[in-house]
């Protein structure tokens, strides 16, 4: 009668595949073992082979779920941009508005979103309401003294300290307004060679601009430039 072919245990197969897999000499485990070194092998192709499928699915549904959030992720982003792109159009038209009035406005065109949502948006996009100043005037032309004529019409500039531009505007404040008289040098660099700064429209403060920059340039056959309100009358 031939030699019966002995049964092996799936655990003593994993058990010599691992050993092998260990770094194991085959033919010493054969040996060792009574088993022939290509049923060592064979049992070490179909161990990995089983592996192999095992993670091969695990992958696929890893894959699977990360399609599924970065979808998620797609759909959110696509939204986000509409709103923005919604948030951008009101802010063109209403420059005015600030977040509630563009949430409001949102709403009235059936796009539903949170208030601090349009307010996070609008400060991502550099968007910010423009508040509505009260207009200041600065130039008072209403007065007897005499008004002289514009000397630098059509008069070409070679150097510095030949014209001076003087002006005055208003600067707002935590409660109330500043103002501030500065002398613009008219060449190239433009530069400002005087200023002052006051809490009325004093004549005073014009003078005390044109001080400043008198104080630190030559004005031989200088031309002071300024509109014609009473501070440069």
């Amino acid at each position: 009668m031939g030699n019966k072919k002995r049964k092996h245990s799936q655990k003593f197969k994993e058990e010599i595949v691992q050993r092998a897999l260990s770094g194991e000499r085959i033919l010493e485990l054969g040996k060792e073992n009574n088993l022939s070194p290509g049923l060592i092998n064979r049992w070490k192709r179909q161990y990995l082979d089983v592996e192999l499928n095992n993670n091969t699915g695990k992958e696929v549904k890893k894959l699977e779920t990360q399609v599924g959030k970065l979808e998620q992720m797609i759909g959110k982003l696509t939204m986000e941009n509409y709103i923005q792109k919604k948030i951008e159009d009101i802010s063109r038209e209403h420059p005015y508005y600030g977040y509630r009035r563009i949430t409001a406005q949102l709403r009235r065109e059936k796009v539903i979103v949170n208030h601090k949502k349009v307010l996070k948006m609008m400060k991502e996009l550099g968007i910010q309401g423009r508040i509505k100043h009260k207009y200041i005037a600065t130039t008072n032309s209403k007065h007897n003294n005499r008004i002289y004529s514009n000397l630098v019409k059509d008069k070409e500039l070679t150097g510095i300290n030949q014209v001076w531009c003087a002006d005055i505007t208003y600067i707002r404040i935590l409660n109330g307004f500043i103002y501030l008289a500065a002398i613009l040098g008219i060449y190239s660099p433009r530069k400002i060679v005087g200023y002052a700064i006051g809490k009325t429209l004093s004549p005073k403060l014009a003078i005390a601009a044109l001080n400043m920059a008198r104080a630190t340039r030559k004005t031989n056959n200088l031309i002071h430039h300024s509109d014609q309100g009473i501070q440069y009358a």
